[in-house]
């Protein structure tokens, strides 16, 4: 059954069909300050805080705030913040899906093409929807399709573990600007913002940092590190486990962190204590093995660029070159 559309339901889900019929009837070129004011702040709330705070005591200056967010951060043309800003907003819709009422939670989620049965206290979904919402997230086993209960075809879920799902196909269509020209011109009106969000971004490129004595790391941490933005669990696991066995401090690995587009600096800081060591049961985890970076396609050039016999990304730099060598690392 349909919920009751109203200006709240649609200002907290910009993608329902319903919003994007009412949206078209908006002139941003048009909008009044307060709605300028509180796109620039979900911007600047996505950068800073990694989360947008739901505002829906004004449901129309929410509402209408989001396409101008969308422009501003379009108009930017920074990737970093394209991602920060979905994400942010996807974590929004992935709070707020999680305490809405069962009609309202069942058309969110039927526009966003999730298909789900309701059984009992859990939720079905069919494996290819599964499997197709929780690529990025299986890199966490917990979201493996081998280690979730699976009944003729459906993987059972319960409500919170389809909102995360949720979540997932809110920032694909939060990060998703083909609809807008790319030789947009902003309104006279949100320069302010377009400055002031510059400013804010360049202070945050200088919190970005890279620990010196790269030339000791092999070449699958160099890879990681390049690619740091878009790395998996795994990867990042991979990388703070590297530098943290190499005497790098929590403080420096964190810093790499700072690149990505989800950066937490709680979680992050929490995280790389947990793989030096210093928090749970003390264990300092070392990375993975060369065997395994390769079985995760990790390893470059099947280790030709490595000195020879190595098995483990930390012997690199400890071992002699041998110039000839183009052994594989196993």
């Amino acid at each position: 059954m349909t919920p009751k559309i109203n200006l709240r339901l649609l200002a907290t889900y910009p993608f329902l069909q319903e919003a994007k019929q009412f949206a078209k009837a908006l002139d941003i070129t048009e909008v009044e300050e307060e709605v300028l004011s509180r796109a620039g702040e979900r911007v600047i709330e996505a950068i800073e805080r990694y989360e947008v705070t739901a505002k829906l005591e004004k449901p129309f200056i929410e509402f209408a705030s989001y396409p101008v967010a969308k422009m501003i951060v379009h108009h930017l043309s920074n990737d970093w913040l394209r991602k920060r800003w979905a994400l942010a907003e996807a974590v929004r819709v992935e709070k707020q899906l999680n305490i809405e009422i069962l009609q309202v939670f069942e058309h969110v989620l039927k526009s966003l093409n999730i298909t789900v049965k309701n059984v009992g206290d859990h939720y079905m979904i069919h494996f290819t929807d599964y499997l197709r919402l929780a690529e990025r997230l299986t890199s966490n086993t917990r979201w493996k399709l081998v280690n979730r209960t699976l009944s003729r075809g459906y993987v059972h879920l319960t409500r919170s573990e389809v909102c995360r799902l949720a979540r997932e196909a809110a920032y694909n269509i939060f990060s998703d600007f083909s609809a807008l020209p790319k030789n947009l011109k902003p309104p006279e009106k949100i320069l302010n913002q377009l400055n002031e969000i510059n400013q804010i971004l360049a202070a945050k490129a200088k919190t970005i940092t890279t620990p010196s004595n790269k030339n000791e790391w092999p070449p699958c941490i160099h890879a990681i590190a390049n690619r740091i933005s878009d790395a998996s669990h795994f990867e990042c696991f991979t990388l703070a486990a590297f530098l943290t066995n190499k005497g790098y401090t929590v403080e420096q690995v964190v810093d790499i962190f700072r690149a990505r587009a989800d950066f937490d600096e709680k979680i992050a800081r929490y995280q790389v204590e947990h793989i030096a060591g210093k928090r749970g049961s003390g264990t300092i985890y070392r990375p993975p093995s060369c065997p395994t970076m390769q079985a995760h396609n990790l390893c470059i050039e099947k280790g030709k660029l490595c000195p020879k016999n190595i098995k483990n990304p930390l012997q690199y730099g400890m071992m002699d070159r041998d110039a000839s060598s183009a052994a594989v690392c196993f």
